[in-house]
């Protein structure tokens, strides 16, 4: 069978394939197991159904691209999802910010460039690019 593991807000955790009678074993304490095939970065499961559904996109706009690195130039994303969480990748390493209000302003302090990662629950993440400089 083919199953698909979730957690139980639906996120896929993992996929795979096992004999029909293993498809129970495939979940750990805390996660739910379901039959089927599924994509975890553009589906998620809905517990109730047990039905695979499409993502949505995030569609956030962002205002800018390129910024000074001087930790005073910011970069504003608007129409995020409540309860986003954005991921920041620079030459510092990696940044974690949660967002409450739909809006976030992001400033730099080094050049380079930066990989910002998008993240909501049941949406499909979103990167945006921006150089620091």
């Amino acid at each position: 069978m083919n199953f698909i593991v979730c957690d139980s807000t639906g996120v896929i955790l993992r996929t795979g394939r096992c004999p029909d009678d293993m498809g129970a074993h495939q979940a750990r304490p805390g996660e739910l197991v379901f039959s089927g095939i599924a994509n975890d970065d553009t589906e998620y499961v809905d517990v109730l159904s047990g039905t695979v559904k499409p993502k949505t996109p995030i569609l956030a706009t962002v205002d800018k691209n390129v910024v000074a690195a001087d930790d005073v130039d910011m970069v504003t994303i608007t129409s995020l999802p409540l309860s986003a969480t954005i991921e920041v990748y620079g030459p510092n390493g990696r940044s974690v910010y949660g967002v409450d209000d739909g809006l976030a302003q992001i400033t730099f302090d080094t050049p380079g460039k930066y990989e910002v990662w998008l993240h909501a629950l049941h949406r499909i993440r979103e990167r945006i690019v921006i150089d620091a400089n």
